[in-house]
């Protein structure tokens, strides 16, 4: 007669090993062993290898928020590509080149600008709206509004741009410091 098949043939082997240890330990883990050690008694107690600590984070519902923001800047972001693609064809700059009119040249500086800070602003974006999802998203929104102001008026002008500057800062700050809020409430919870 065929012995039964173990289950845990199934598992990959790290997995197997750790429950195989982990079923172990739970069964000499009770056993308790005395040991003299300078004229006194010490009890050990027989364990598993400690465990990775373990953080769980609920995510708001509220987070919706911030993702339909994260949506909404990439949209913003494929807005911005359109404009450099439009200017390119205006100024008739063949590909792959990167320079031509000063108006294409603008363009692209505030394609540029826009993506150089796209990973500073979800990082910050994501972080802080695990605990403050809406006025992570107001953030957000303020943002993409000083993003816009930034392209109109760089698209203008090169002087034209330092509104819309300060203001997607001034939102990148917020969610700098709200960011930093967050990690120090998991860190020290």
């Amino acid at each position: 007669m065929k012995s039964p098949k173990c289950p845990l043939k199934r598992i990959n082997t790290h997995a197997r090993k750790w429950i195989v240890s982990h079923v172990r330990s739970e069964c000499i883990g009770l056993e308790i062993q005395q040991k003299k050690h300078n004229n006194s008694l010490q009890y050990y107690q027989q364990q598993s290898p400690p465990l990775p600590m373990v953080l769980t984070l609920e995510i708001p519902s509220a987070f919706g928020y911030v993702l339909a923001v994260a949506l909404a800047y990439t949209l913003e972001l494929f807005v911005f590509g359109g404009v450099v693609g439009h200017m390119r064809k205006k100024h008739k700059v063949p590909y792959p080149d990167v320079t031509g009119a000063p108006e294409f040249n603008r363009a692209m500086r505030v394609h540029y600008n826009a993506l150089e800070g796209t990973p500073f602003f979800f990082v910050g974006l994501i972080l802080s709206g695990l605990y403050w999802p809406e006025v992570s998203a107001l953030a957000g929104v303020v943002y993409m509004i000083g993003r816009a102001v930034y392209c109109v008026g760089y698209l203008q002008a090169p002087e034209k741009r330092s509104a819309g500057a300060y203001i997607f800062h001034l939102a990148e700050l917020v969610l700098l410091v709200l960011s930093v809020m967050f990690i120090g409430r998991v860190i020290f919870q």
